[in-house]
């Protein structure tokens, strides 16, 4: 009986801690993928480019701060696509291509939500 309560709560403790993750990266996104949206986007699509180098900056700075929990817990082939696409964005913004920075802009967004699918409580992710 011991061994089947033990494994019960250690089956308990994952599903917290996978719940708890899941909550946590779902508010980090969010205020990432919002921020992106008003504070990066809106300046690249008015062509005001310093301020959206220095918006750009600062969100990289937060992506950075957050992405080493993705990378731990997440698939690390969206995380590090994730970073290739803001490397591209921040270079196209730096090179003031509105358009293909706009695109790149928007692919990150759509990194987001496979994040977000990766992590999800389904049965595709449980097996």
């Amino acid at each position: 009986m011991k061994p089947l309560l033990l494994s019960f709560c250690t089956l308990l403790l994952l599903v917290s801690i996978w719940g708890g993750f899941i909550n946590y990266s779902t508010q980090i996104l969010g205020n990432l993928s919002h921020q992106l949206s008003s504070e990066v986007y809106q300046p690249v699509s008015k062509e005001n480019w310093e301020e959206a180098r220095q918006e750009m900056d600062r969100w990289k700075a937060l992506w950075h701060k957050n992405k080493t929990l993705f990378y731990t817990l997440s698939g690390h082939s969206v995380a590090r696509e994730t970073d290739l696409a803001i490397a591209r964005a921040s270079e196209y913004i730096r090179n003031q291509a509105q358009t293909e920075a706009l695109a790149e802009l928007a692919v990150v967004e759509e990194l987001f939500i496979s994040i977000r699918q990766g992590e999800a409580f389904s049965i595709d992710n449980l097996f």
